[in-house]
């Protein structure tokens, strides 16, 4: 009973905070969101874990009041982290079943998130399999609205309960949590397990969070499977707020301007192609317009341009047959080719081994497709979100790869340019088409500094070979 008065009060008296574990991106290595977990700091008794006191909380019905707390104060630090100019990240917190079957919890997510005055998507709400056991229909109706709000949903510790496939297809999810015990064994049993899980998520179009990260096996093996997040003491135990910020993504260019900025221009590159080429000419700009300040976001096409439709950035660089909401100021065409080591041998008495780049990449897709099309036995023997990788990888003689043309002159390292040779259809590799590439924005105003950048970057994109204006 003094356990239960002490978090009566506990509750009241400002002794429960919230700590975050970083989420990374496995491929690209910047914090896309975070955990935040329940901490309670007794007076007496020092930190209490959630296990300890949770199911008191439930069983007392004060898991009601501690649950709203928890959404509330996370909706409030995102905003904080925001006003402090970190980049937008997903902040997400556990719910139990308990807290779900309340009438007004959907109404409890929405005036948070409107209170504070951030965007859905920047509230994560982290469900476990147990909650689908009981009234399903009624869990999976919340989850629905909450979907529609545009709260972003994972499914959390995937595997360990009660692992229906049958209801898997009905929930509204964008992610599944792979549970750590998976990732922390070293039997090979488990790792398979952890292949399944990541390859069904694919299939679904689901992304997928890699709990338990303590080494940087564990970070090797989850790349190499095609995991999108990871989170664990590799990259950072969980800590209060102030401590967290001091990873959290800021503005990319560290270039000496002043602090008083009338504008900000938001660029977006993508990180599979010529980001690092780009960067000098952006550079040379941002040097040149002291009034203005440019904040460099890198990640996939798609990402990118999904970033642009929900008013994050201003211009888009990107690989994509973009739909018509997307405004394009400059228009290329880039060819692709295939690559392959000089010593390499094709043999049609074994499947094609082929290098590619990670799910989300615009060219892995056409890849698979035209490999598919053309009825070619094949299997993915590497993958790598480094064009570098790939690059390594194909010198090493392990297989082929489809990379633009341009980036055979731009971006293969001196080492390794003559181990690396374009190959032709004559191998019996399929025809690849051409991809788009284009400049990107939704605003349709004609501010002069966002038209003069563009010009810079579409004169460098000119000159490049293997590419022709559209």
């Amino acid at each position: 009973m003094s356990l239960q008065s002490d978090l009566e009060l506990a509750v009241k008296g400002e002794q429960l905070e919230l700590h975050y574990q970083p989420q990374f991106d496995l491929q690209t290595a910047r914090v896309v969101g975070a955990e935040a977990l329940l901490r309670w700091n007794h007076p007496e008794h020092g930190v209490i874990p959630p296990n300890d006191f949770i199911p008191l909380a439930e069983d007392t019905g004060l898991i009601f009041s501690i649950g709203r707390w928890v959404v509330n104060e996370a909706c409030r630090q995102s905003r904080l982290w925001r006003q402090e100019g970190f980049q937008p990240i997903t902040i997400s917190v556990n719910i139990s079943a308990v807290q779900l079957q309340q009438s007004d919890f959907y109404s409890q997510v929405r005036e948070a998130i409107e209170r504070e005055g951030i965007r859905p998507y920047l509230l994560g709400l982290e469900v476990t399999e147990s909650l689908f056991v009981e009234d399903m229909d009624r869990t999976i109706s919340v989850l629905k609205l909450l979907k529609d709000l545009g709260v972003e949903l994972s499914l959390d510790d995937f595997g360990t309960g009660y692992s229906s496939l049958s209801y898997l297809t009905k929930l509204p999810i964008d992610k599944l949590k792979i549970d750590q015990s998976f990732i922390r064994s070293s039997e090979r049993e488990s790792w398979a397990i952890v292949r399944t899980i990541i390859q069904l998520a694919r299939s679904l179009g689901l992304k997928t969070v890699g709990e338990g990260i303590e080494e940087k096996l564990h970070v090797d093996r989850l790349c190499d499977l095609g995991c999108h997040i990871g989170q664990g003491y590799h990259y950072s135990r969980p800590a209060p707020a102030n401590v967290i910020s001091g990873v959290l993504p800021r503005e990319l260019l560290e270039v000496t301007t002043p602090k008083h900025k009338a504008k900000h221009l938001r660029i977006g590159l993508p990180a599979d192609y010529l980001s690092s080429h780009l960067q000098a000419t952006l550079h040379d700009f941002q040097n040149q317009h002291s009034d203005c300040q440019l904040d460099l976001y890198f990640d996939f096409s798609a990402h990118l341009l999904d970033s642009l439709s929900l008013g994050e950035l201003d211009v888009v660089i990107a690989l994509d047959n973009a739909p018509t909401k997307y405004r394009k100021m400059q228009a290329w065409s880039t060819t692709t080719v295939w690559i392959a080591s000089q010593t390499f041998e094709m043999s049609r008495d074994y499947p094609l081994p082929v290098i590619l780049q990670p799910t989300g990449c615009p060219y892995r897709s056409m890849v698979v497709a035209a490999l598919n099309t053309a009825e070619t036995s094949w299997h993915c023997v590497y993958q790598s979100p480094e064009i570098e990788g790939v690059q390594k990888a194909v010198a090493s003689g392990m297989g082929v790869a489809a990379v633009p043309s341009t980036l055979l002159s731009l971006n293969t390292p001196s080492e390794l340019l003559g181990l690396i040779h374009q190959i032709g259809n004559a191998e019996g590799l399929p025809e690849l088409p051409p991809l788009s590439l284009a400049i990107y924005d939704i605003n349709r105003d004609a501010a002069a500094i966002k038209n003069e950048l563009v010009e810079q970057l579409s004169h460098v994109i000119n000159n490049m070979e293997g590419v022709v204006q559209l």
